[in-house]
């Protein structure tokens, strides 16, 4: 009767606890796959092999050399590379056959201390077609699918980044260790987009955004900033994305807005684009 009696019980007990069993498993999950990404991440985040590009005929003829030039320095910016073409990123290898056809047509890419020199008048040691490579934003995808490219044929190129977001660790972006490496390879450099401004704010009581650099901020507590308050917020961040990058080690030459918007097509108050310039 005992035993009969024990085994009643053992059944709706073994529910019971499988059940609580599960649990921890359920809530240790959502941390592995996170370590995996993580791992992912710190691993095998290194550049990708240069796409296989073999110009078309018309291509060739499409692409030839062009004439030596001076007085202006083309600039070729790019938002990210994927795998395929997505709003302001470039597929791979459209990447790879753009870097084809500058190559094909005699372009050799300069760094951003020639081409800050250029703007301030200097044309000294400048080859015969220069062209400045520009990345936005500091995005890892950005690096993943250009490093080998440039390498293939001998460019190079600047990468921007928002120190904010290094600092966050955010993960589609570079890491402070991944930007020294590649600064140490001779084909990038590393320029500031912003500290914190790459991002929207607010610029009246509907609760509308703007760029950060564009607009003088509205907040519930304070109301419409002064323009004062605007200088005052858009210097610091300016300045403390170029301090945060000669900190570890960097030499910007050159800043980056972020959404190339500083309110020369609209903006709370008309002083801004002039104030930016």
């Amino acid at each position: 009767m005992v035993n009969r009696l024990e085994a009643i019980f053992e059944r709706p007990l073994a529910l019971i606890l499988l059940p609580l069993s599960i649990l921890p498993f359920l809530l240790v999950v959502p941390q592995m796959v996170e370590s995996k990404q993580l791992y992912e991440r710190r691993h095998q985040s290194g550049p990708l092999p240069a796409p296989r590009v073999v110009l078309t005929p018309a291509q060739v003829e499409r692409f030839q050399p062009v004439a030596a030039y001076s007085g202006a320095v083309p600039v070729l910016a790019y938002g990210g590379i994927r795998d395929r073409a997505e709003g302001a990123a470039v597929s791979r290898f459209g990447f790879a056959e753009q870097m084809a056809a500058l190559d094909r047509m005699g372009f050799s890419a300069i760094s951003m201390e020639q081409f800050a020199s250029f703007r301030a008048g200097d044309r000294t040691g400048l080859p015969a077609r220069p062209v400045l490579i520009t990345f936005d934003d500091g995005r890892l995808d950005s690096y993943r699918g250009a490093d080998a490219v440039l390498a293939r044929h001998g460019f190079r190129a600047a990468m921007f980044v928002s120190t904010a977001k290094v600092r966050r660790g955010d993960t589609d972006h570079l890491t402070w260790r991944e930007l020294h490496g590649m600064k140490d390879s001779g084909r990038w450099d590393v320029e500031p987009q912003a500290g914190d401004g790459y991002r929207t704010v607010a610029y009246d009581q509907r609760g509308d955004t703007a760029p950060f650099y564009a607009v003088r901020r509205y907040t519930r507590s304070s109301g419409l900033e002064s323009f004062a308050g605007y200088e005052r917020r858009v210097t610091e961040d300016v300045f403390g994305a170029g301090d945060r990058l000669r900190d570890q080690g960097f030499d910007p030459h050159a800043f980056a807005l972020p959404y190339g918007d500083y309110g020369q097509e609209r903006t709370n108050d008309p002083a801004i684009p002039q104030f930016m310039r």
